[in-house]
């Protein structure tokens, strides 16, 4: 018995039995679904439990023929060539065990790095301005300012770190004014430049305002005969 049949006998006028309409009163369409889903659900599993099984075992067989094709070379091989295979092996495992370390250290030092020019960005005054640049762009453009620069040397680092205040006033705070732009004009600066204008080109400060305000960047593109997009 299945509501099926029991719609099937109703659209046909037939008369229902009194088992027929205990089930149709007890019958619960979301149980239906939920027991559909729920199988539909086991289903799967199995079909994907089947597939891992078989995968496994495919690997199995890979991992064995493997292990018999080398099995099978040792055997024919004298004892200096098992030697200088294994030899090779470990100088295999030690090259790459070596890579491990010397990749672990670049990224160790890389970080280090980074964060002592945030510190050294930090101590000198300098931070993003609110609603300029991303926070990931600004620190791109002060570590590529700093490119090259041994950030312990002092001397040098500070000499950068004016570089790039010099270089991009728009997107650094104003020292106890959270901003180094004007709150009406979102490219006023003191004494600034064009950054498109042929005599105070400046691709840092293009990037940093397209980011901004793109139509006035264009804008001021467009005052230096520079069309943008």
């Amino acid at each position: 018995m299945s509501i099926k049949e029991i719609t099937a006998k109703v659209l046909k006028g037939e008369a229902l039995t009194d088992a027929e309409k205990a089930f149709l009163q007890s019958y619960d369409p979301d149980k239906d679904k939920n027991d559909a889903a729920a199988a539909a659900r086991r289903k799967a599993e199995e079909e994907r439990d089947a597939a891992k099984a078989e995968t496994d075992k495919l690997k199995k067989q890979a991992e064995d023929a493997k292990q018999a094709e080398e099995a099978a070379k040792q055997s024919q091989m004298t004892e200096a060539q098992k030697r200088d295979a294994e030899f090779k092996k470990m100088q295999d495992q030690l090259a790459k065990l070596t890579k491990e370390r010397d990749d672990s250290a670049s990224q160790a030092a890389a970080a280090t790095r980074s964060q002592s020019i945030r510190d050294a960005a930090k101590a000198a005054g300098i931070s993003l301005a609110p609603k300029t640049v991303s926070e990931k762009l600004f620190f791109q453009m002060l570590e590529t300012t700093l490119s090259g620069v041994d950030v312990s040397d002092k001397t040098k680092l500070t000499e950068a770190l004016d570089r790039f205040k010099g270089e991009n006033p728009g997107i650094i705070a104003a020292p106890g004014k959270g901003s180094g732009v004007n709150p009406g004009d979102p490219f006023s600066r003191a004494g600034a430049k064009n950054p498109w204008a042929k005599d105070s080109i400046n691709v840092t400060e293009q990037v940093a305002m397209y980011e901004k305000d793109p139509a006035a960047a264009r804008s001021l593109a467009a005052e230096a005969g520079v069309k943008l997009d």
